[in-house]
């Protein structure tokens, strides 16, 4: 019964093979996988270049993310630098107010000086005159 098997399967083997040829001899089968491998060629073509090509525009896509990654950190710092610069404008602003104040006290503590002068120049002339009329009234008598 093994040898019926073999046999089987050899005549069936044979006959694909007669197939076969009979089909590779003809030019339209020929001619149809000349066909399919041109257009298998130019298939994998297409699709190589539409490959390089969304390779491409996605290498540009990640170029374009981390140009935005590094953009949105130095936005990060920019507005901590704009809080520290807030912060640096209120200390400035008390800074100038407190040197209006003070030059403020400086303006009255000049004028008082300026009237106490006046006060001690007009003191010195009346103390001067007084010692004239002393002396004239020294000399009359």
């Amino acid at each position: 019964m093994a040898g019926l098997l073999g046999e089987t399967d050899l005549v069936k083997l044979i006959s694909f093979s007669d197939d076969l040829v009979a089909v590779l001899k003809k030019q339209t089968s020929i001619d149809s996988l000349s066909q399919c491998l041109d257009e298998s060629t130019a298939l994998r073509t297409f699709s190589e270049a539409e490959f390089d090509e969304v390779h491409t525009q996605l290498q540009d896509y990640e170029k374009k993310i981390e140009e935005c990654k590094q953009k949105t950190a130095k936005a990060k710092l920019e507005e901590c630098d704009d809080a520290e610069i807030g912060l640096l404008q209120k200390e400035l602003e008390a800074e100038l107010n407190e040197e209006r104040a003070l030059r403020e006290d400086l303006r009255v503590i000049n004028n008082q000086i300026s009237s106490l002068e006046r006060q001690r120049v007009s003191i010195d002339e009346q103390i001067q005159l007084r010692k004239k009329l002393d002396r004239e009234e020294l000399r009359a008598q």
